[in-house]
């Protein structure tokens, strides 16, 4: 049996919403029991009911704050560098090349192909903007020393 495409978009009907967030809800508490089972990592699921009321998993609300204050108290800079993702390497890989330390690529083996494809679209789309930008301050460069000469 193949599953049909959901369109991922607002659902209008409230009782169909709700079912919708009570099962999606219970699958994603699964999938962090799961996880945390087979990994042995504190793992916590905090969601938002439609009514505002908060849910989480574990469903131990001390477990939870535990997990919310560890993460807490990982420093802002410490906490931003646990989230990775490819164009943020990147970007952080350039700034360190512009202040001189050496750029060491990952390893591509790695990487999923379709991700890489997306990397090589987003430094095309940089360079053509670098290329826009360098020529609009050659003419900003031109119109200035016409304008005083």
């Amino acid at each position: 049996m193949a599953f049909q495409k959901l369109k991922l978009e607002f659902m209008e009907n409230r009782r169909q919403r709700l079912a919708t967030y009570r099962k999606r809800k219970e699958t994603l508490k699964k999938a962090a029991y799961e996880l945390s089972t087979l990994c042995g990592t504190p793992i916590t699921v905090i969601c938002f009911a439609p009514n505002g009321k908060p849910d989480t998993w574990p469903e131990d609300e001390g477990a939870v704050r535990d997990i919310v204050g560890r993460h807490r108290s990982v420093g802002a800079e410490k906490r931003s560098k646990l989230h990775f993702d490819i164009p943020g390497y990147f970007a952080a890989q350039v700034r360190k090349t512009m202040c001189g330390q050496a750029w060491d690529p990952p390893p591509l083996d790695d990487i999923p192909e379709e991700s890489l494809r997306e990397m090589i679209s987003s430094l095309e789309s940089a360079k053509e903007a670098v290329k826009k930008q360098i020529q609009i301050l050659k003419e900003d460069s031109r119109r200035n020393q016409g304008s005083h000469g």
